[in-house]
């Protein structure tokens, strides 16, 4: 859901106690900030913070990415978005479930996954997706090359576009709180 830098800043002042106090009230010098330049300045990262911490059912607003699958053996990879936060949910066509979390390539349960046992490596059963270091999303194992991607969501860096950003509503109040803090540290 797209929420109004205004409507943050108002939001975030309220949670402060702050709503009552003109901005230009807070000035202490010209070179310092306003509360309201400093709300706008930490909103992408505030919202970052929240849609990483969040359950993968709370990001309703995920946006759905696809490409070319590079195959080795039973197991592919497809190239990451390049505003890629996290993944929400990927699924391949023989897979018996989704996978909500990737591991990365420095997590013990990676080293598994090229095993030449096919029982310790990720299976239709229980897969196992991976992020490489070269912003690829490893995806281990399908019963064929014949596969395809059933669906796959992924939440995008947050962006200011228009002077509002999508925030998953479930979030919402995360980012107020996370922005309350970042300002009183």
């Amino acid at each position: 859901m797209n929420y109004t830098v205004n409507q943050i800043i108002r939001d975030v002042r309220v949670r402060m106690g702050l709503n009552a106090v003109a901005p230009e009230a807070l000035i202490l010098s010209d070179e310092q900030l306003t509360i309201d330049q400093q709300i706008k300045a930490q909103i992408t990262e505030a919202v970052a913070q929240a849609h990483l911490e969040a359950p993968a059912d709370w990001l309703v607003n995920a946006s759905p990415f696809a490409g070319e699958i590079t195959w080795e053996d039973t197991h592919g990879s497809i190239a990451l978005p390049e505003d890629w936060l996290r993944l929400v949910s990927f699924g391949m066509s023989d897979w018996q479930m989704p996978v909500l979390t990737a591991i990365t390539c420095d997590h013990p349960a990676y080293a598994l996954q090229r095993s030449e046992y096919p029982g310790l490596r990720g299976t239709p059963e229980k897969p196992v997706c991976a992020i490489t270091p070269d912003r690829r999303l490893e995806f281990y194992s399908c019963r064929t090359k014949n596969a395809g991607i059933a669906h796959a969501l992924y939440m995008p860096m947050p962006a200011i576009i228009d002077d509002a950003i999508d925030i998953a509503p479930r979030c919402y109040p995360i980012v107020i709180d996370k922005l309350k803090a970042l300002l009183n540290t």
